[in-house]
């Protein structure tokens, strides 16, 4: 069966200036290759995601061409559950996981956004993840660390 992509649109549902998402996954495989969590596409040199590299959840923001991560090492195990935040704004690009911060990025550009993003997707439909995503949650505004620490565990 063809893999489930939750689809909204972004207009008044996100913000580029500033926002946080969250999630809780469960992976149904190993790791293997790069899977898009949550997704918002405006071109293949600009767009922003949530995406695991098969080592690594990554909070990407691409602008022209140019990739700012915020990153946490995450070699997933089959079957066990995750919770998950990324946060932009005024204080950089943020990742959390399980309760832990990840290595941010100093980047305040706004996050690239189309006219929808996509949950289980990397918001053009592709790069689908495998996994069982749930609890979706977005803020208009940049989470504080402790708040997405809170949020993750």
């Amino acid at each position: 069966r063809n893999g489930e992509i939750d689809s909204l649109p972004t207009a008044g549902n996100i913000l580029a200036a500033a926002g946080t998402i969250a999630l809780t996954y469960t992976p149904t495989s190993a790791p293997s290759g790069t899977r898009f969590l949550w997704g918002t596409y405006v071109d293949a040199s600009n767009y922003t995601a949530i995406l695991h590299d098969a080592t690594n959840l990554i909070f990407r923001k691409r602008i022209a061409g140019v990739n700012t991560d915020a990153t946490i090492a995450n070699t997933f195990v089959s079957g066990t559950t995750y919770k998950m935040c990324a946060s932009w704004g005024a204080a950089g690009q943020t990742i959390y996981l399980n309760g832990t911060a990840g290595t941010p990025n100093a980047n305040t550009t706004a996050a690239q956004i189309g006219s929808t993003m996509q949950i289980g997707a990397d918001g053009n439909s592709l790069q689908q993840p495998g996994m069982s995503i749930k609890d979706d949650r977005i803020w208009l505004r940049q989470l504080s660390g402790s708040e997405q620490a809170a949020v993750t565990r």
